[in-house]
């Protein structure tokens, strides 16, 4: 599943990669091989924690991490659409904040007793952040 949406968000990427290409971006934006190589590597971490996650789905802590994944998940594949189709990049900007706060709270609701699950997130707050930077600076620079 998780694929199949990844490569229909891919491909809305890519149609439109020459508005992307078109628009001022900060000097820190990486090559778009940067941007293929963390994203895989960050869905496969994803797909791990929701995998994770799935196993524990009946303990009632971790029903609510849970339905926290499902919707940073959908923050997630609503942000392509969001920036990449609509070029509403102050509206993107603020869906990664969101994003940014649901994964926090993922790893504080996470940290005792599913360990393995806050940590295979904190990564991807991370990049997160530097994706927020990188939106928010599209936004003021356009």
């Amino acid at each position: 599943m998780l694929q199949f949406v990844g490569f229909g968000l891919g491909q809305i990427t890519h149609s439109n990669i020459s508005w992307y290409h078109s628009i001022y971006k900060s000097d820190l934006t990486p090559p778009g091989i940067v941007f293929a190589i963390v994203w895989t590597m960050l869905y496969v971490m994803i797909a791990f924690v929701g995998n994770f996650l799935w196993h524990y789905r009946d303990e009632p802590k971790a029903k609510g991490i849970w339905n926290l994944y499902i919707i940073q998940l959908l923050l997630n594949w609503a942000w392509t659409i969001i920036f990449f189709e609509f070029h509403l990049v102050l509206l993107a900007f603020l869906l990664i904040v969101v994003m940014i706060l649901v994964n926090m709270n993922i790893v504080l609701k996470a940290k005792k007793r599913y360990y393995f699950a806050a940590n295979m997130t904190v990564p991807y707050i991370i990049w997160l952040v530097f994706a927020g930077y990188l939106n928010f600076m599209i936004w003021k620079l356009n």
